[in-house]
């Protein structure tokens, strides 16, 4: 339970860091719907789903080099 705990508070810094205009690509990339980012960014969920903060934490701990790989 912790880790989900730490891996929430992760997302939710990396998420302050992406400008709402690049949410769109992000949902894309992430398979995440673009609501669901918003909520989790501005905090209106307490609570999502541990697949979704998994999903985003991998895709925030990769290696940049292989984020763009991955985009293309």
């Amino acid at each position: 339970m912790m880790r989900r705990m730490d891996d929430l508070s992760f997302v939710r810094g990396e998420l302050q860091k992406v400008a709402l205009k690049d949410l769109e690509d992000l949902a894309d990339k992430c398979g995440v719907p673009f609501g669901t980012l918003q909520k989790i960014k501005y905090g209106t969920t307490d609570d999502p789903r541990f697949n979704t903060v998994k999903l985003l934490a991998d895709h925030f701990r990769a290696k940049p080099e292989r984020r763009k790989v991955e985009a293309q």
